[in-house]
């Protein structure tokens, strides 16, 4: 029961230097593809045949991150900031899975 306690002590501090980390890049502006998932999400306000599409985003199909891009678009509009903030809690999100993904099948 112990080794628990220091595992998630362990899973607190990281997360902790992760938002340490990623607080400066909270104002920075679009980098990459994020234009591309902008537009994207601006055409899919009249177009909602978009999400069933593979989109000019590498070719790939990946119409669960076309719905979050459009989310954060239709709710916060451009705004790096939000997009950015949104973006670290959905990767925090996919830490937290997968760290509690391998301790179910590690035990």
């Amino acid at each position: 029961m112990k080794t628990l306690s220091v595992e998630k002590h362990a899973v607190y501090f990281i997360v902790s230097l992760a938002i340490v980390f990623y607080l400066p890049f909270l104002s920075r502006q679009f980098i990459g593809d994020d234009w591309l998932c902008l537009s994207y999400s601006k055409i899919a306000l009249s177009n909602p045949e978009i999400f069933f599409q593979r989109s000019i985003i590498y070719g790939y199909f990946r119409p669960l991150s076309l719905w979050a891009n459009f989310l954060w678009y239709f709710i916060f509009g451009v705004n790096a900031y939000f997009h950015s903030f949104m973006s670290i809690l959905l990767h925090a999100a996919n830490v937290y899975l997968f760290w509690k993904l391998t301790d179910k099948l590690n035990h």
